[in-house]
């Protein structure tokens, strides 16, 4: 997901592997970020918050989109974790990312900003010929949909230990 020839200095990606040496998470810089804009999907918890639901199906409305399907997660359980300042919470092998940690409801991501972590720390700089430089946090993740249930519970682990010095 980085454009090739540029200079890109700082965290560009990172990879967690088990004891057998199979990645069972993928953490990647993203650079040019695009999309129609919009949530398709809404995922909804048990401490979700209706004004964002609600937030959510106006913006849909303005680019003349449907309101979300809900995907209710009200009641299953699920790991939290908190990776480098971002709140995440952790059922099977998806991600569900938290866009507002000051709020006491859980928001999570949905459409572009799904599968992207923007994180404050760590970012990379990115560089080169005709652009300005510029520092982004922006991280496209993965855990693939085959790791065990032991390899989860210690990838949540690792997730948490993780820390920007």
């Amino acid at each position: 997901m980085l454009t090739s020839g540029l200079t890109y200095k700082g965290l560009t990606g990172l990879g967690v592997k088990n004891s057998q040496g199979t990645v069972v998470f993928k953490l990647e810089g993203v650079y040019g970020i695009g999309g129609a804009g919009g949530c398709t999907t809404y995922f909804k918890f048990d401490d979700d918050s209706s004004t964002y639901y609600n937030s959510i199906v106006s913006a849909n409305a303005e680019v003349s989109s449907p309101a979300p399907t809900i995907v209710d997660l009200r009641g299953l359980p699920y790991s939290t974790i908190i990776l480098f300042g971002t709140k995440m919470r952790r059922i099977g092998t998806n991600l569900y990312w938290d866009t507002d940690p000051a709020v006491t409801y859980f928001e999570a991501a949905c459409g572009t900003q799904e599968r992207i972590f923007t994180f404050s720390s760590p970012q990379f700089t990115i560089s080169g010929p005709q652009i300005t430089p510029e520092t982004l946090g922006n991280y496209q993740f993965e855990v693939p949909k085959t790791v065990t249930a032991g390899d989860l519970i210690k990838l949540d682990a690792v997730l948490n230990s993780l820390k920007v010095k």
